[in-house]
């Protein structure tokens, strides 16, 4: 699912001209499973977004 939702994020950014594409997720330190996940499709943890709360990201190429 997620690799299908990048695919389509980045067509759509190349159809309107955009260069730069930021996913940036919201996971619960206590969410291993979603962390897993956001390694396995190229995010990484980039910040805390407050109390028990990380921030991951990617840049798409487009």
């Amino acid at each position: 699912m997620c690799r299908d939702v990048f695919d389509q994020l980045t067509a759509r950014a190349i159809e309107a001209g955009i260069s730069n594409v930021k996913i940036i997720g919201y996971v619960y330190e206590e969410n291993h499973a979603s962390q897993k996940m956001n390694r396995r499709h190229g995010m990484r943890h980039v910040s805390n977004g407050g109390p028990g709360v990380q921030v991951w990201q990617r840049n798409l190429p487009v």
